[in-house]
């Protein structure tokens, strides 16, 4: 049972995750650093907040792994 709870609680977080990145006009800048703020328009008077941070590349795939913590701020 706490399985199916916590697959269904992933599922939500992704549809959530999906959800506000479609409805926001966030574009990571290509200067941006790890770990800083960065962010767009959600609506009038609030902003989307991501810190992200990129761990160090696998030379084997070429690939990294991004983490993001979204954060819903009222200007």
């Amino acid at each position: 049972m706490k399985r199916k709870v916590k697959r269904l609680a992933k599922m939500l977080f992704s549809l959530l995750l999906c959800c506000a990145l479609t409805l926001t006009s966030i574009q990571m800048p290509a200067y941006a650093k790890s770990g800083e703020w960065t962010g767009g328009q959600v609506d009038s008077g609030y902003r989307l907040k991501i810190v992200y941070s990129e761990s160090a590349q696998n030379p084997k795939t070429n690939t990294s792994k991004v983490t993001a913590t979204l954060y819903l701020v009222q200007d």
